[in-house]
């Protein structure tokens, strides 16, 4: 109810909605398998991105959320075939796929950790 009343509202103050994320994260796995510092790791280790990620695909009724930069040719070809639009099983697709993204990102972020010897939560389960 309050989301009808709030889309209302910014119709009638003519505000355009988002309903196209783009994400490209910082290089995580090629800095750890660079030999890179910890410091660098850590550095590496995208947050921001990981939320417009997770929020993207948490409001993937409204919104296409493009994790990766491999995911280009396949929005394309969607957008390309459907008169540049996409419906409810093309949002969520692409909301599976940018969770998987988002969740490798986060194993690979402890791997790395624990890779250059820096002590995590001894219960955490990958």
């Amino acid at each position: 109810m309050i989301m009808k009343v709030i889309r209302h509202r910014c119709r009638n103050m003519k505000y355009l909605f988002i309903d196209l994320v783009i994400v490209d994260l910082y290089p995580f796995e090629q800095t750890v398998a660079s030999g890179a510092s910890a410091e660098d790791i850590i550095e590496k280790i995208d947050i921001g991105g990981i939320s417009l990620i997770r929020a993207g695909a948490k409001n993937f009724k409204d919104v296409v959320i493009v994790p990766s930069k491999a995911e280009y040719p396949v929005l394309l070809q969607i957008l390309n075939t459907n008169g540049a639009q996409t419906d409810i099983e093309d949002r969520k697709m692409f909301a599976e796929r940018a969770l998987v993204l988002a969740v490798t990102m986060i194993k690979l972020s402890i791997a790395g950790l624990r890779q250059n010897n820096h002590r995590l939560e001894k219960n955490i389960q990958l």
